[in-house]
């Protein structure tokens, strides 16, 4: 059996209805809940003390200096630094070969009086030795063996024997020290040794070793020097 609804009571014709009471209903929730804050709770302090901040602005001074501010300095160049390597080469001398070396014939022998050299300036080493005549145009070890050469030969030709030493009949050796100073000249030329009872011979080897011709003088650290010989003179008789 059909059951009937009258049409007052039928609700399908208020469906329309119903639902914008409710789509209204549903945004105006959502409005209120959007809207919606929690109070912010502050905590209250007993016996606290309030101070009021001076909301007005402090002015700022800005100070100007008279003198402007000075540049800063350039940075410095990097200089990089390099090693100097030395390389020291040492190279064998090959012996020179020492000629004779002839005197000028027309040097005159005559009595000089001897020059005084002080002490504290002369050497007997130094690193360019004198040199007498062509010797001074070697090197170092070549010059020395030259001159010691050239003043014997230089004496050998010029001394005379006295008669008292002929006479005597003895020969021997004379020992005799000299200085040749920074110009090339002879001083302080003394005998260290002489011949028993032959004193003239002392005094004719002196003659001729002040008698020695100009030598070129040595040097010492780039600078002239004093240098002090001490030969012997062979005497021999007959």
């Amino acid at each position: 059996m059909e059951i009937k609804k009258s049409a007052s009571k039928n609700l399908e014709r208020k469906r329309g209805m119903f639902f914008q009471v409710g789509l209204v209903t549903s945004l105006s929730l959502a409005l209120v809940a959007f809207k919606y804050t929690t109070p912010k709770l502050i905590p209250e302090v007993k016996n606290s003390k309030v101070y009021h901040i001076d909301d007005d602005i402090i002015p700022i001074t800005i100070i100007k200096s008279a003198k402007p501010l000075p540049k800063p300095a350039p940075p410095k160049p990097t200089i990089e630094q390099i090693k100097v390597v030395k390389t020291i080469v040492v190279t064998k001398m090959q012996p020179t070969k020492v000629e004779t070396v002839e005197l000028p014939p027309e040097i005159i022998i005559t009595s000089m009086p001897p020059e005084i050299i002080e002490e504290g300036e002369i050497h007997i080493n130094v690193e360019v030795m004198p040199g007498l005549g062509d010797c001074s145009l070697m090197d170092n070890a070549s010059r020395v063996i030259c001159t010691e050469n050239a003043i014997q030969a230089f004496i050998r030709d010029n001394i005379k024997i006295p008669q008292s030493v002929i006479d005597h009949g003895e020969g021997g050796k004379v020992f005799v020290s000299f200085v040749v100073n920074k110009k090339g000249n002879i001083g302080n030329a003394t005998i260290l040794k002489g011949i028993s009872g032959a004193k003239e011979m002392d005094r004719e080897v002196l003659r001729v070793i002040n008698a020695l011709p100009k030598f070129t003088p040595g040097v010492q650290m780039g600078r002239k020097a004093n240098v002090r010989y001490t030969i012997p003179v062979n005497i021999k008789l007959g």
